[in-house]
């Protein structure tokens, strides 16, 4: 392993710990702020980002696109459910979305949420089946 490899694989467990505390401090919500908002921005991610994903790859299959060789459709759902952790640019549409106090705290609650979705990706990637290719 090269000193630049050594270098990134020492500091990659420090910088995720810097780029979580980013951004939780950048999100500034009380954890009291849940409520029927959250869940709906929450459920969009996991829920939306899979449906996108797999219809966006068939349209683009019907066009004439061709998926890389070993990308089957149990990837594509786990890929999108992964892709659900939309936590930057979710804060940024809500930031954007000029809600009312209340539910704009609680739809930044469903976008911290949102980081529930890896271990929803874990769980569907397992009960489809996928394993890591050695």
């Amino acid at each position: 392993m090269s000193t630049l490899q050594s270098f990134e694989q020492w500091w990659k467990a420090p910088a995720q710990l810097v780029l979580l505390a980013f951004g939780l401090m950048n999100a500034g919500v009380p954890f009291s702020a849940v409520g029927p908002i959250s869940w709906v921005v929450a459920m969009s991610l996991v829920i939306g980002k899979p449906i996108g994903v797999v219809g966006t790859t068939l349209i683009a299959e019907l066009i004439g696109f061709r998926r890389s060789a070993g990308l089957d459709y149990r990837s594509l759902v786990t890929l999108g459910v992964a892709a659900g952790i939309g936590f930057t640019v979710a804060l940024f549409f809500v930031s954007a979305s000029n809600l009312p106090s209340p539910a704009f705290e609680q739809a930044k609650m469903g976008a911290l949420f949102s980081f529930g979705a890896g271990f929803v990706a874990i769980a569907v990637g397992r009960a489809l089946g996928l394993r890591p290719t050695p």
